[in-house]
């Protein structure tokens, strides 16, 4: 039996920025999830720590291509959950 991927996701729905699921907007401002404020909430809450924040984003692209599964370019999705931090250092 396969274990479902939830890893550390619930941790981001405390952000005042959190996801809609399962469309991927900000429940807060209805932008694309992790809209800017939620990225900005990430990156000072995991300063310092950029692998746990790769493993929960790797978590939330791994739910979101799931839930968006043919209505969303993948490599948009690989770029708007995993690729911003990359610019982070």
């Amino acid at each position: 039996m396969v274990t479902p991927v939830v890893l550390e996701v619930e941790v981001i729905d405390d952000l005042a920025h959190p996801p809609r699921r399962p469309e991927w907007t900000c429940d807060a401002d209805g932008a694309p999830w992790p809209c800017d404020p939620a990225r900005v909430d990430l990156a000072d809450r995991y300063a310092g720590r950029p692998h746990t924040l790769g493993k929960i984003l790797c978590a939330a692209l791994h739910l979101a291509a799931r839930d968006l599964e043919g209505s969303t370019d993948a490599a948009e999705l690989h770029e708007r959950f995993v690729g911003w931090p990359a610019a982070l250092t």
